[in-house]
């Protein structure tokens, strides 16, 4: 499994994290990687991509994913990865107006790729002002994933 993920202040990081770990508790191998040290290749003998990024404002679009994204999204463009699974995650303020747009790019990712997210993606609002609710929904979420691994 490859777990991208890039972060600002922490919290994508600390969700990343606990998402491998739980994964690797039930015996899964997972690499943690920024996007930035990987490309197409890797991602396409993966057995599993999850995708874990705040929302960003890049160019002036707010709602994107964190810039250590964009050179590997863009590597991506015209590729196929047909039915690989996916799981993305993203971290946000609902206070925006596009609340974890991050996660909507990426889903907009997958389907170029005609790849098949395998769990509905997870939006956390507000990751430092709610850790408590905000890591059990992380538990949950994996939980949901694992459950999907073993049915695939």
């Amino acid at each position: 499994m490859l777990l991208l993920y890039a972060t600002n202040s922490g919290g994508t990081q600390q969700v990343s994290q606990m998402v491998a770990s739980l994964l690797q508790e039930n015996g899964h191998t997972v690499s943690v990687k920024n996007p930035k040290e990987s490309n197409a290749d890797e991602l396409s003998v993966a057995g599993l991509i999850i995708f874990a990024s705040p929302s960003w404002d890049y160019q002036d679009k707010e709602g994107m994913p964190h810039e250590d994204f964009i050179s590997l999204l863009e590597s991506l463009k015209g590729k196929t990865l047909e039915n690989k699974p996916f799981a993305i995650v993203g971290l946000g303020d609902s206070s925006y107006a596009h609340f974890c747009g991050a996660v909507d790019e990426f889903e907009k990712v997958v389907q170029n790729l005609k790849g098949k997210l395998i769990v509905p993606s997870l939006k956390i609002d507000g990751y430092y002002l709610h850790m408590d609710e905000n890591n059990q929904a992380v538990r949950d979420w994996t939980s949901k994933l694992l459950a999907a691994l073993s049915t695939s």
